[in-house]
């Protein structure tokens, strides 16, 4: 590439449903963005999974028409960065194909063995020590339990384990390799010490298949270039540098500009994601409060996350599911959706109206430590959809909240909150979110592409084009709206954030009685 030609960097981003890839500029700037759906497929209660060969698919037309539309020479592109739905499994074998489905992290096949492991009396000292985290149902660990324990042919044909994007950066450089952001949220992998551990496979009763991990690489390593076969199926160039990567919560961070332990993050998506960066890992786990600790790209410092799938996705099954009705006639109309709910919830705040109606958004899982389930409570004859509304908007909030809260007791609160995600869009949700927290809340440029923006920055720094990862941010990273917090509903919203606490307690023994998902022995 000639030395006065403008330098582009590609994020591909595979989440739970969607693959995108977009094209950026040095300073951030979106130049093209495509996206493909990928069929989720739920063939018994608790699964989610997806066919590998078709997510590759769906990820290689998106970047070739990203490309495309922006209307570029592929070789101006310097490098790719892959970033990916951290969690899950996916599996191939010795020819290079899928051992079998991809495994999502909304996956919950393995939950009694995350709920046996985590009742161990040697949990904290075993397990928790090396691994840096509580073992939730979608965690590696356990779905790898169960595919040994009930589908061992799955194991046998398998050479590799990946995470998702790792699996997305193999088909374009055919080089196996487990990048460390994913790899230490896989609760098989040793924080403090940085590798894979044979003891904690032990731990899950899957030691076999201690020898079937890849070697560990790092976010900003090239680990590959462009194969032509990739090259033929996306449109990018032959040879074209392949970044390591990063987990997703990680990438959201990076694009976030988390880099001092004074700046906190959440993400809102399929997942209620919050975080901060910390440079003292090891303190973390002399608290009485268990955290998920994960290395972060930037050398030497640590990111703290919590997450659950309690977030925008319980919103999108409301009204495509409960309210197809209304928003085919919404969107008739030429409007859409989302932005008729937000017209109604600021309405309705506007006019000071409350509502009794509570939700507790745990369709896709939770975030206590229980089989919880979605639960709607408290509605009353006079409520319509516009209090259903308000209380999902207000239900996920308080998940949210929930997250934020812990984190605070580790760190203190934060003068503000960078906040991303598409639902950031939504002024009436993030003045609620900001109302309910009594903290500022500042939202991102890149709010719907931030995970894929990451993973460019990612590659950019693999490649030179940053000199490091905080060049990368100051380059990059910017806000520009604000939302103060607003006293006028603290009341109402102190006391439905304690009936929401309230009524999950109160349910989980009823969740744990008739929990009636996946036994122990893998049936029905």
């Amino acid at each position: 590439m000639a030395g006065n030609e403008t330098a582009y960097l590609l994020g591909i981003d595979n989440g739970g449903t969607v693959a995108k890839a977009v094209v950026f500029s040095q300073d951030g700037k979106e130049i093209a963005a495509a996206a493909r759906t990928t069929e989720l497929s739920i063939p018994r209660a608790g699964f989610t999974e997806r066919d590998m060969n078709g997510m590759w698919k769906a990820s290689a037309d998106a970047v070739r028409e990203a490309v495309q539309t922006a209307g570029i020479d592929p070789k101006q592109i310097r490098a790719v960065g892959t970033t990916g739905h951290g969690k899950g499994l996916y599996a191939v074998d010795a020819q290079g194909q899928p051992a079998g489905p991809g495994i999502i992290s909304t996956d919950s096949r393995g939950k009694d063995i995350a709920y046996e492991i985590m009742n161990r009396e040697d949990f904290r000292d075993d397990v928790y020590a090396r691994a840096y985290q509580p073992i939730w149902p979608g965690h590696t660990a356990p779905i790898l339990s169960w595919l040994h324990r009930y589908q061992p042919d799955y194991t046998a044909r398998t050479r590799w384990f990946m995470s998702c994007k790792d699996y997305t950066r193999f088909r374009l450089t055919g080089r196996a390799a487990y990048e460390v952001t994913d790899a230490a949220g896989s609760g098989l992998y040793n924080v403090p010490e940085g590798r894979f551990d044979r003891r904690l496979f032990a731990a899950f009763g899957a030691e076999e298949c201690f020898e079937k991990m890849p070697e560990v690489i790092q976010s900003a390593e090239i680990a590959g270039y462009v194969t032509a076969d990739a090259a033929r199926q996306t449109g990018l160039s032959e040879g074209t540098p392949v970044a390591g990567g990063l987990f997703d919560v990680n990438a959201g961070g990076l694009a976030l500009g988390l880099t001092d332990p004074e700046d906190f993050g959440a993400i809102i998506g399929t997942w209620s994601i919050s975080q901060f960066v910390s440079r003292e890992a090891p303190k973390l786990q002399d608290q009485d409060e268990l955290f998920v600790v994960q290395p972060h790209c930037i050398p030497g410092t640590w990111m703290v996350h919590e997450a659950s799938p309690t977030s925008a996705s319980n919103l999108d099954w409301f009204l495509q599911k409960i309210c197809r009705e209304k928003r085919d006639a919404v969107e008739e109309t030429g409007e859409s959706i989302y932005a008729y709910c937000n017209r109604e919830i600021e309405q309705f705040v506007q006019e000071g109206r409350k509502t009794d109606a509570l939700v507790l958004p745990f369709l896709y899982g939770n975030n206590i430590d229980a089989p919880a389930m979605a639960n709607i409570s408290g509605l009353t004859g006079k409520d319509g959809f516009t209090e259903m509304l308000a209380a999902f908007y207000e239900g996920i909030c308080f998940c949210h909240t929930v997250h934020l809260e812990k984190l605070f007791r580790l760190q203190g609160r934060p003068k503000t909150l960078r906040f991303a995600g598409q639902a950031t869009q939504s002024q009436p949700w993030m003045q609620m979110f900001a109302d309910i927290l009594e903290i500022p809340i500042v939202t991102s440029d890149s709010t719907q592409q931030l995970s894929a923006l990451g993973a460019a920055m990612c590659a950019g720094t693999a490649v030179g084009v940053y000199q490091d990862f905080d060049d990368a941010v100051s380059r990059v990273v910017r806000f520009t709206k604000r939302y103060e917090p607003s006293l006028e509903r603290r009341d109402y919203y102190q006391r439905k954030y304690s009936y929401y606490k309230d009524t999950a307690a109160a349910l989980r023994p009823v969740w744990k009685r008739y929990d009636s998902t996946t036994g122990s022995d893998g049936e029905i």
